[in-house]
C-alpha cells in the first residue's frame, strides 16, 4: 500500500484536520453568502431608488420647469403641462404627480380637486427647494394631501427642487408604484446573486483544493515519519536483544563463573575466622547482589513479548519482581485487553512497569493494584498504592519518568494522571485511545527503562 493510500485509510490528525476545515469553510460559506444576498438586496433597493430619483429629477428640469408660469396659471401653459404629465403617467410607472410652489400651493396633480389647495411642507420637501436636490421615501398616507391614496398599494414618494419659467424654485413631486421598485430590485439580483454567489463558490474550490492538497502533503509525511519510527524501533529492539544476549552470554556468565569459584577456593583456605575467608565470604556476596542487580538490567533491555496474550503474562512477571522485593499486588486485567494491539500494548506495559517501580523505590508501600480496562474506545491503565503519598514519596514535580509519561500519552491524544488516595497512597491513572494511529509509534522513541518518575 501507497503512503498516501495509507494515509487516509486509517484516523489520522491531518484527515481529521481536514474534515473540521471542510466543515468550518462550508458554514463560512453560507454566512458569506447571506451576507451577500443582503448586501445585493440592500444595494439593489438603494440603486432601483436612485434610478427613480434621477429619472424624477430629470424631468423635473427639462420638462415641468419650462412649463410652470406662475403668472399665467390657467392658460395654455397650464393646458400643455396637463398634456405633457399624463402622458408621462401612461406608462404606469409614475401612479401621481404634484407640483408645488414654495408656499406650498399645489400648482397642478393629476388629482384635479387638489390643484390651488394649500398644505404645509415637510421640513424635507423646504430643504428640497431651498438647496436643491432629491429625497425619496414611502408615501405617507397620513398627510392630507394623500387622503385619496389609502385604498392604494404603497407607493413611493420622490421629490426634486427646479425653477418655473421666471426663476422662483419649485417641487416637483412623483408617486411610483412599490411594485416597481421591487421589480428593478428583481432585476438587479437577477444581475449581481448569480455572478456573487459563483464567486464565493468558485473561491471556496480553490480553498478546498488547496487545503487537500497541503493534508495530502502532512499525510504522507506522517506516513513516512511513521515508518523511519518503525524501523528504528526494530533496529532498537534488534540491538537491545543483541546486547541483552551478550550480557547474558558474557559478563553475566563470567560473573557467575567466579561465583562459583569464590567457595572452592574459600575452602582451601584452614582458618574459616581468617581475614581471607571473611574477605572471599563478602565478595561472594557481593558477585551475589551484582549478578542479581545485572539480571533485573537484562529483563528490563531484553524487549518484552506482548503478542496475542502477552501482555497479561509480562504483567505478572513485573509482578512478581516486585512481589520479591515484598509488595503484595493484585492485578485487575479486561479479558479483552487481549484483542488491543501491539502499539498499545507496549505503551500499558510500559505505563505499568514505570509505576510499579515507583512504588517499590519510593512508595515504602505494602499493597498495590494494577489494573487494565477497555473504557469505549479508550484504553484504562491504573496502578494504586497503599503508601506515604505524593508529598513524601516525592512522585512530583521535577521526576523524568513522570514528564516523559505525560509527554508520551499527549502525543498519542491521551492523558496521565498522578493523585493522592485518601487515607494514604497515590493513584497513577493513564488513559489514551485503542487506536493510536501514526503518532502511537511515538511513545517507543522516548522509552527509557532506567528512569523512574
Amino acid at each position: 500500500m501507497t503512503s498516501t493510500g495509507r494515509a487516509w485509510g486509517a484516523p489520522s490528525v491531518a484527515r481529521t484536520a481536514l474534515v473540521r476545515f471542510v466543515v468550518a469553510s462550508m458554514l463560512a460559506l453560507v454566512a458569506l453568502g447571506v451576507v451577500a444576498v443582503v448586501a445585493n438586496v440592500s444595494l439593489a433597493d438603494a440603486s432601483a431608488r436612485e434610478e427613480m430619483e434621477q429619472r424624477t429629477s430629470l424631468f423635473a428640469h427639462v420638462v415641468v420647469g419650462p412649463l410652470v408660469d406662475h403668472r399665467a396659471p390657467h392658460g395654455d401653459a397650464r393646458g400643455l403641462l396637463d398634456t405633457v404629465m399624463r402622458n408621462r403617467m401612461s406608462d404606469g410607472s409614475v401612479v401621481h404627480v404634484k407640483v408645488w410652489d414654495r408656499d406650498g400651493r399645489i400648482i397642478w396633480a393629476d388629482e384635479g380637486e387638489l390643484i390651488d389647495r394649500v398644505f404645509p411642507l415637510g421640513q424635507d420637501e423646504l430643504d428640497v427647494i431651498d438647496h436643491g436636490g432629491v429625497v425619496s421615501d414611502v408615501s405617507d398616507l397620513g398627510k392630507p394631501e394623500n387622503a385619496s391614496e389609502a385604498e392604494e398599494a404603497p407607493l413611493i414618494e420622490v421629490y426634486a427642487s427646479t425653477q418655473d419659467v421666471t426663476g422662483r424654485p419649485i417641487l416637483f413631486e412623483s408617486y411610483w408604484a412599490a411594485d416597481r421598485l421591487t421589480a428593478q430590485e428583481s432585476a438587479i439580483l437577477t444581475r449581481s446573486m448569480p455572478l456573487t454567489l459563483l464567486a464565493l463558490l468558485v473561491f471556496q474550490a480553490v480553498v478546498l483544493a488547496l487545503a487537500r492538497t497541503l493534508a495530502l502533503r502532512v499525510q504522507r509525511g506522517q506516513a513516512e515519519r511513521d515508518r523511519l519510527l518503525r524501523d528504528a524501533v526494530g533496529a532498537s529492539e534488534l540491538e537491545r536483544t543483541r546486547l541483552a544476549q551478550d550480557l547474558h552470554d558474557g559478563v553475566i556468565q563470567d560473573l557467575t563463573g567466579l561465583r562459583y569459584a569464590l567457595p572452592s577456593i574459600a575452602a582451601q583456605l584452614p582458618d574459616q575466622q581468617s581475614p581471607s575467608r571473611r574477605i572471599l565470604d563478602r565478595m561472594n556476596e557481593i558477585l551475589q547482589r551484582d549478578i542479581s542487580a545485572l539480571r533485573r538490567v537484562l529483563t528490563d533491555i531484553y524487549p518484552a513479548d506482548l503478542k496475542g496474550d502477552g501482555l497479561v503474562r509480562e504483567i505478572d512477571r513485573l509482578v512478581a519482581r516486585a512481589r520479591e522485593d515484598g509488595l503484595v499486588v493484585k492485578i485487575d486485567v479486561d479479558p479483552t485487553a487481549a484483542d488491543i494491539s501491539l502499539d498499545v500494548s507496549r505503551l500499558a506495559y510500559r505505563i505499568i512497569r514505570e509505576a510499579l517501580r515507583n512504588v517499590v523505590a519510593h512508595a515504602h508501600a505494602s499493597h498495590a493494584v494494577v489494573r487494565v480496562a477497555l473504557a469505549g474506545t479508550d484504553v484504562e491503565v491504573s496502578v494504586t498504592d497503599d503508601g506515604r503519598g505524593l508529598a513524601r514519596s516525592g512522585a512530583g514535580e521535577g521526576h523524568v519518568g513522570l514528564r516523559l509519561l505525560g509527554e508520551t500519552l499527549t502525543d498519542v491524544g491521551g492523558s496521565l494522571v498522578v493523585r493522592s488516595q485518601l487515607p494514604t497512597g497515590v493513584e497513577l491513572l493513564a488513559a489514551f485511545p485503542r487506536t493510536l494511529g501514526v503518532a502511537g509509534t511515538l511513545w517507543q522513541g522516548k522509552d527509557s527503562p532506567s528512569r523512574s518518575y
